[in-house]
This record gives structure tokens, C-alpha cells and sequence, in this order.
């Protein structure tokens, strides 16, 4: 077969050179040569990454990307070749281990992001490696995101080891596994349908089942009658956690693991990001200095700076929006909310000269205005601190009418309407904590639960 194909290839080399296909797609001939052109090679990688070196262990895969030789290997018998092949066939293996080996992330984790975040090993594929590479580490970081999330942050602006494109990696791949995070499991449509489908259950009524449920539960020696609502899915709930989940693989998650993206992501993050605040006003401050200089001196010129790390800021500033839309089930929304939005409160941030870092603060701004809940923004605007409101209200209060002012005098038309949609998701928030207050407002009162006695009985 593969002689075959090769001879294909060099009959539509031979055509293409020789002129067949005119001018329009030049050496590609027609599209229908240039789509088989793309799927032999296609092919043909899949067929070289198959042929690699696959290690059996993330120890062993650890051990592969660092290029180190075994104690029973010298310096002649593997070449460079060799060594390099190893790593790359390492990076491909590295998802499917972490899926199907979890439990030895619990020792190989932080190691493994250290490996994983420098392999660049040589390959005629960079593409399809950058891929595996970028799966790898949303599989390290989604599987174990306590160990993983932390040793990303620090790998990528602790250590200084990273340059500015693998802390843009670091920070999709942050933004990539928190979502995987907040995601549900994948249901697979013959999981909603149950085993007895062959029972036509349209034509039993409900003293039928409830006669059956009470049938069986004697027979188990329980008393009492047991009405079960929706039967379907509560079989398709049973099944998937006998069977593993409905994701199909053991263990699958059940419930979002939405509680651990602050802790595992967006706290290490927020923690890191002291030094690109910093780099940000200083490089205010040389602006506002050039300002001074240009008006004294109109014929000095002045080259802006921080372009590298306005662009890794605002990266940060769009992972910490989705984080914070990941997180807006769990428990400390709030927290984070008001952390995020402390951190977009200082001028060289929401006042950035660069735009993009302006429509990332816009972004991460609305992240943390939906996912607070709106009993966290009743008590923080009216009844967490008194007359002057709490920090978190004294926040959102600052991002709405910072929303509103950027909408009006922002120079950038994508900056204003991001920031239209801010101060509108402000304004809902804003309304929905007040409809929220009106209910709760009565009960203040001494005798409010001898007044709703019956009401809260019922409740």
C-alpha cells in the first residue's frame, strides 16, 4: 500500500511540474490534488509519530524529555537521534498515560511540568508536537490541578526559566484546563436510554409504579412507600456510577470540579502577577516622563517599551476571566471576584495604553461581575459593612462606573463595547442583589418567624 501511494505521489509530482493544474494553483494542481496532498501527509505523520518510541510510565516519559541516558546506555549507543525521538514519542504518549495512570501523577506531577513546559525536541512536525505538548499539559493540569496548577504558575513567572512565549502557553493551557474543570462530563446518547427500553412505560400509570416500588421495597424488608420522580434518569445516575460515569472511562467525574479553580489556578496566578504590575507602572511611568519630555522638547523623540510584557498581561488578565467563569458555581466565587477585580482597580492596569490590555481587564472585569452570586452582592453593596458597603461592594460599585466612563471616552471601539457589556452585567447584578435585599429586608423584623410560621413550614 505504501508503494502505491508513493507512486501516486510521484505521478502528481511529475504532472504538477510539468505544468498540469495552469497558474491558479501553481505546483498544487487542482484542490482535489491539494487535499490528497494534505491527507497522505497527514498519514504519513501519523505513521512516523506511530513508529516513535513510546515510553511506558511518566517517570520513564520524565526521563525521556530531560534526554537522559539509562545506566545501562553509553554515549555511543544512542545517538542524538535517538535521544530526540524518545522525546518526542514521550510527549506523545504523556495525555494517554495521564488519562489512563492517574494516580502516578501524585509523585511525577511537578517534575513532569517542568519537562513538559521545556520539551522542544527536534522534529519535522513542529505543529502536530506543539498539540500533543499543549494536550499533555491540559490533561497534567485538569487530572491533578492541585499539584499541577501551582507548579505551572511558578514554572512559568517564578523561576525564570521561561520566555515570553512559553508563559503564553502556560496561560492558555490554565485557561484550557479550567474549563475542563467547570465542564460536566460528556453523556453519551445510548447512556439516556435505559436497559428495559423495551417496556412501553408510556401506558403505566403512576398507581402502577408506585404499587411496584412498594412491591419490591417489602421484598428488601424496607417499610414505607418510596415515590420516585423522573425514573429514567435516575437509572441513567445508578448505571453511570456503577458503570464508571457516562463519560465512558472509569472514574469519570460526576459533578463539575468547579471548587478547584481558585485554589488551583486563579490564586497561584493572581500571586504571580506582582511583577508584571510592576513592570506595567513603571512603564507608565516612562510614558508619562516621555509626555513631559516631548512637551519641553517637541524635537525628542521616544520609543515605547513593555510591548512583550503588556502582551503576557493581558493573557494573564483573559485567564483570570476565565477562571473566574469557571468558578462561578463554586463556593468562593466571590473571593475571587473581588481579588480579580482589586487587581484590575490599579491605574496601570485598566488604564493600560496598549488597548488589548484594556479589553482583557474589560473581559476579566465582566468574568468577575456575572459569577458573583447576587446574595454575595446584596451583602456586600448594602449589608456586609455597614452604610459604606464592604471591599467586594466598594468593587463592584468601582467596575460599574469605571465600565460606564470607558464606555463614553475610550478612544478603541471593541474596548467600548466590552465595556457596554460590563456596566450592563454591573446594572443586572446591581438589580438582581436589590430584588434580592427586598425579600430579605423583612426579616429584621423580631416576629417575622411567628408572622411566616406557616409559610416556613411549608418551605
Amino acid at each position: 500500500m505504501d508503494s502505491d501511494e508513493d507512486e501516486d505521489e510521484d505521478e502528481d509530482t511529475a504532472k504538477n511540474e510539468g505544468g498540469v493544474g495552469g497558474d491558479a494553483f501553481g505546483k498544487t494542481g487542482t484542490p482535489q490534488d491539494a487535499s490528497r496532498r494534505r491527507a497522505r501527509a497527514a498519514k504519513a505523520a501519523a505513521r512516523r509519530v506511530a513508529s516513535l518510541p513510546k515510553p511506558d510510565g511518566l517517570f520513564r516519559c520524565v526521563e525521556a524529555l530531560r534526554q537522559k541516558r539509562g545506566g545501562e546506555e553509553s554515549a555511543s549507543s544512542r545517538s542524538a537521534v535517538d535521544l530526540a525521538d524518545a522525546a518526542e514519542g514521550a510527549v506523545y504518549a504523556i495525555e494517554g498515560l495521564i488519562r489512563a495512570v492517574p494516580e502516578e501523577l501524585v509523585s511525577a506531577a511537578a517534575p513532569l511540568v517542568s519537562a513538559l513546559v521545556h520539551a522542544h525536541p527536534p522534529t519535522p512536525d513542529a505543529a502536530g508536537l506543539e498539540r500533543a505538548r499543549r494536550k499533555a499539559l491540559v490533561a497534567l493540569a485538569a487530572t491533578a490541578p492541585g499539584i499541577a496548577g501551582p507548579a505551572l504558575c511558578a514554572e512559568a513567572f517564578a523561576t525564570g526559566r521561561c520566555d515570553a512565549g512559553q508563559q503564553l502557553e502556560v496561560l492558555d493551557v490554565v485557561a484550557d484546563a479550567a474549563r475542563e474543570l467547570a465542564a460536566l462530563a460528556p453523556v453519551r446518547r445510548a447512556a439516556l436510554r435505559d436497559a428495559d427500553d423495551e417496556d412501553d412505560e408510556g401506558d403505566v400509570t403512576a398507581t402502577t409504579r408506585v404499587t411496584k416500588t412498594s412491591a419490591a421495597l417489602r421484598r428488601r424488608g424496607r417499610v414505607g412507600v418510596e415515590r420516585r420522580f423522573a425514573p429514567r434518569s435516575l437509572a441513567r445516575l445508578r448505571g453511570s456510577s456503577r458503570t464508571g460515569g457516562p463519560g465512558g472511562g472509569p472514574g469519570a467525574p460526576q459533578r463539575t470540579r468547579a471548587h478547584l479553580v481558585v485554589d488551583a489556578f486563579a490564586g497561584p496566578l493572581l500571586a504571580r502577577l506582582g511583577a508584571l504590575v510592576r513592570s506595567a507602572d513603571a512603564d507608565a511611568e516612562a510614558a508619562r516622563a516621555a509626555e513631559r519630555a516631548a512637551a519641553a522638547d517637541p524635537d525628542s523623540a521616544h520609543v515605547p517599551g513593555g510591548g512583550i510584557d503588556a502582551l503576557v498581561l493581558g493573557r494573564a488578565l483573559g485567564a483570570l476571566g476565565e477562571c473566574c467563569a469557571s468558578a462561578a458555581n463554586a463556593a468562593n466565587a466571590a473571593q475571587l471576584a473581588g481579588a480579580v477585580l482589586e487587581l484590575i482597580s490599579s491605574p496601570s492596569v485598566h488604564e493600560h495604553r496598549h488597548p488589548h490590555v484594556r479589553r482583557a481587564a474589560l473581559f476579566a472585569a465582566y468574568g468577575a461581575v456575572t459569577s458573583t452570586p447576587p446574595a454575595a452582592a446584596w451583602h456586600a453593596l448594602a449589608g456586609g459593612g455597614g452604610s459604606g458597603g464592604s471591599r467586594l461592594g466598594r468593587l463592584l460599585s468601582w467596575a460599574e462606573a469605571w465600565s460606564e466612563k470607558t464606555h463614553a471616552s475610550d478612544a478603541d471601539a471593541t474596548t467600548r463595547q466590552l465595556a457596554l457589556r460590563c456596566a450592563l452585567s454591573s446594572a443586572d447584578l446591581r438589580q438582581k442583589a436589590s430584588v434580592l435585599g427586598a425579600g430579605r429586608r423583612d426579616r429584621d423584623d423580631p416576629l417575622f418567624v411567628l408572622k411566616n410560621l406557616t409559610a416556613l413550614a411549608v418551605d
